[in-house]
């Protein structure tokens, strides 16, 4: 019995670091444009919920913290994948108070989630919209490119071609993503069934971090862009965060 309980135990271990190693291809429910507006409002609260309270946006500030940016210069900043908006409204509120003058950009191919980030950012008249596919973007008019949880969504060639939307940055640019962790994605996994009433949160929270980068695909993904003087630095909560300042033209 013992012999066998211990190969069960080995077993699940290995299966474990198997399901690790690579990332899931499995699709996240919100990645479906044709859920419900009603359903989807629900889940993008809840998103900003966490962003607020589990560190996600202090990442940001810091990735815009690294690029030295010039207060005399009027900045405008494309978040790609914007959501719920409520990403932009903590970088312009952290910008602002540093005395930069800043136009925020939203792009995002859900037209749900635009609608949704409009009624939430009203009183920020310096907020724009793009609605639109970051791949079918025809230029980059922006100092600052900045993505935050919007990375794992991607593979292959729509990645690569992420990864030139941020790289087209003016000045530079931030990307804010998962780190794939057993420990993330099973504590997640329990919160989200705990707290959460998005049956969407409650599928695809613990599926975005298996979805989720590893140290080296990150590296290996900004490789080609000599340009940029890019750093790569671990944060809580099993978080990236990838930074490009740019040193040529």
């Amino acid at each position: 019995m013992h012999f066998w309980g211990k190969s069960r135990e080995n077993l699940k271990k290995i299966k474990l670091m198997q399901f690790f190693s690579e990332r899931s291809t499995k699709k996240e429910l919100m990645d479906d444009f044709e859920v419900p507006a009603g359903d989807l409002d629900i889940n993008l609260r809840e998103l900003e919920f966490i962003n607020r309270f589990l560190g996600g946006h202090a990442v940001s500030f810091a990735g815009l913290m690294r690029l030295g940016l010039p207060r005399k210069k009027e900045l405008r900043v494309l978040d790609v994948g914007c959501g719920g908006g409520d990403t932009m409204k903590a970088l312009y509120r952290f910008l602002t108070r540093r005395h930069y003058k800043v136009t925020m950009v939203g792009l995002d191919a859900n037209e749900n989630a635009i609608r949704y980030a409009q009624s939430r950012c009203r009183d920020f008249p310096a907020f724009e919209w793009i609605h639109c596919p970051f791949q079918e973007l025809p230029d980059v008019e922006a100092d600052v490119v900045h993505a935050a949880l919007f990375a794992h969504h991607f593979y292959g060639s729509d990645l690569e071609k992420l990864a030139s939307v941020l790289a087209g940055g003016k000045l530079g640019f931030v990307l804010n993503d998962l780190h794939r962790h057993p420990l993330a994605y099973h504590s997640i996994r329990m919160l989200s069934q705990w707290f959460s009433k998005s049956y969407l949160l409650r599928h695809d929270a613990p599926l975005s971090v298996a979805r989720g980068f590893s140290r080296e695909e990150l590296r290996a993904l900004f490789a080609p862009y000599s340009g940029h003087d890019i750093r790569l630095e671990w944060k809580w909560a099993f978080r990236w965060l990838l930074t490009g300042k740019r040193t040529s033209a």
